[in-house]
C-alpha cells in the first residue's frame, strides 16, 4: 500500500480512538469528514482507499462501520445505559478491525 493510504489508515484508526476517548457523546461525528481514509479516497469512489480494499466493498461496508454509526445515532438520541454499551461495543469493534488492517499493511514506497 501506499504510505499515504498506510498514514491515514492509521490517522483513522487513531480517529476511532478518539471517539472512543470522548466522554460527551454529542462531540462525536462518524461521518466521511472525520475520517482520514475518507479524505483521502472519498471522492474517488473509495478506489485506492485500503479499508474499501480490505472490505472489498465501498463505504465501508461489510466492516464494523455501519453498526458503529447506527449505534452512535441511537446513543446520541436516546442516551440511556443499553445504547452506550452498544455505541461502545461497535465503536471499539470498528478501532479494532482498523489497527488490525493498519498493523498488516506492507508500505509501498516505489
Amino acid at each position: 500500500m501506499k504510505r499515504e493510504a498506510a498514514e491515514a489508515l492509521w490517522a483513522s484508526a487513531e480517529a476511532w480512538h478518539n471517539k472512543l476517548s470522548e466522554p460527551n457523546p454529542n462531540k462525536i461525528s462518524a461521518g466521511t469528514n472525520e475520517c482520514p481514509c475518507c479524505r483521502l479516497f472519498f471522492s474517488a469512489k473509495c478506489q485506492g482507499c485500503p479499508i474499501a480494499e480490505a472490505a472489498g466493498a465501498v463505504c465501508c461496508e461489510d466492516t464494523p462501520y455501519p453498526a458503529a454509526s447506527s449505534a452512535l445515532d441511537t446513543f446520541t438520541c436516546d442516551p440511556n445505559l443499553p445504547n452506550l454499551k452498544k455505541w461502545l461495543k461497535t465503536a471499539t469493534a470498528e478501532y479494532q478491525f482498523l489497527i488490525e488492517l493498519a498493523c498488516e499493511a506492507e508500505i509501498d514506497d516505489g
